[in-house]
């Protein structure tokens, strides 16, 4: 409508599309020299007509347009995109991402004795949604919580399964994969029940893997920490287990564990196991079959200690205990005791009896003992325990079996 601006305006309109088209960084400029006189005219006109909102919407309009256009052309103005690659923030992401995904393919191909891998990996039982964007918050969290780092010194880029991280530490990749990790599952071979049921449950992974550091010639354990805190925050309800590819040490998952992640030696703690051992032993083992019989010929001793003890002294039992769909041998401390029942509460976390926890109140047949042990204030060792060292036995076996496989080394099961 302006016979000054009107004119200009349309030429700079039509000269941008133009060369947008001939994809020339020249229609850049002109698009935002158009929004630029766009601005002038609207502030002019605030200038000397007066105020008016849609003379003062018309200046905001032209600046965000203005800003716009930086943000979708800067990179391409700067050199660091392509016109076919345009909305790329930094092409180096790009590139960093192929090169990570050719790094893969060679790790794929590399012997993993001369290679280990720095990598921490959970276990799901379902899969993780995930884009750069969210893993980019789950950054921040775990390594700037003061929001004090910029883009270029960290960002994520990919999609699943795979995502690449550049921190000031060095670059990261992150799997995400809705498949177990294990070609072939170690859970049969997995002699502690709690890590055998996270192996049989879990159907998806999640791991933060080392790429390159930046932190010189230090040994690679100084990145763990760094691991463990997105590991933590990328953990949730459905994290079963963690797992160290490197070592093959495993533990299964829970608040302690989590907890441990931001130690001062979380290499050390995170397999530390939280749970007393849940251990398979075959029915017609001799060793369990004559420690068992032992523990029953003896429980007059446990009875006789049980009637003059002290209030400090620690009673307990191990029952098989049934639940309607599975049956497991636990410790229980004792409260009660009576000729052919043992009342008590649960001594450690079950694997799978129906809900129960820790602490739940239960009651057992006597004719269901399988061992048993007194725990006095300052004794040197407890009375009892005739089966233990029959479990620390196969135990280890399992552990031997399971380090001659590929998969997790069972040798961090609890003992």
């Amino acid at each position: 409508m302006s016979p000054t601006f009107g004119p200009v305006v349309t030429v700079l309109f039509l000269a941008q599309a133009v060369l947008l088209r001939m994809r020339m960084k020249a229609g850049i400029i002109v698009a935002m020299l158009t929004y630029a006189c766009g601005a002038a005219w609207f502030g002019w006109a605030l200038w000397a007509l007066g105020f008016n909102w849609g003379r003062a919407i018309g200046i905001a309009v032209m600046v965000f347009s203005i800003i716009g256009r930086w943000n979708k052309f800067g990179d391409l103005l700067r050199g660091e995109a392509s016109w076919d690659d345009s909305d790329d923030k930094d092409e180096r992401r790009a590139m960093a991402l192929n090169q990570a995904r050719e790094q893969e393919s060679n790790d794929d191909d590399a012997d993993e004795e001369n290679k280990p891998l720095t990598s921490i990996v959970l276990l799901r039982r379902s899969p993780k949604p995930l884009d750069d964007k969210i893993l980019l918050e789950y950054l921040r969290d775990a390594w700037d919580e003061q929001r004090k780092l910029g883009e270029d010194d960290l960002f994520a880029v990919g999609d699943n399964p795979i995502f690449i991280i550049k921190s000031p530490q060095g670059m990261w990749m992150v799997h995400n994969h809705p498949r177990p990790y294990f070609d072939e599952s170690p859970a049969p071979k997995m002699g502690e029940l709690r890590l055998r049921k996270a192996l049989e449950d879990h159907t998806a992974w999640i791991s933060v893997d080392l790429m390159n550091g930046f932190l010189g010639d230090l040994p690679t354990d100084v990145y763990y920490p760094y691991i463990f805190r997105l590991i933590r925050e990328l953990a949730d309800e459905d994290t079963l287990a963690i797992l160290r590819p490197e070592t093959g040490q495993i533990n299964v998952w829970n608040d302690e564990v989590a907890k441990s992640l931001g130690s001062t030696d979380p290499l050390e703690d995170f397999a530390t196991p939280v749970h007393s051992p849940v251990i398979t032993v075959p029915d017609d083992d001799p060793r369990m079959k004559a420690a068992v019989e032992e523990a029953r010929r003896s429980f007059g001793t446990f009875r006789e200690e049980w009637a003059k003890r002290d209030p400090e002294d620690t009673y307990i039992v191990k029952s098989g205990l049934r639940g309607e769909e599975s049956s497991e041998m636990i410790w229980i401390e004792v409260t009660g005791l009576e000729p052919d029942f043992i009342h008590g509460t649960l001594a450690n976390e079950p694997v799978d009896l129906d809900g129960k926890r820790k602490g739940d109140r239960v009651e057992a047949p006597v004719s269901d003992l399988y061992d048993w042990a007194i725990l006095k204030t300052g004794a040197d060792a407890p009375m009892g325990l005739f089966t233990e060292k029959i479990v620390h036995q196969v135990q280890r076996e399992a552990r031997g079996k399971a380090t001659g496989t590929s998969g997790p080394d069972a040798a961090t099961a609890p003992s």
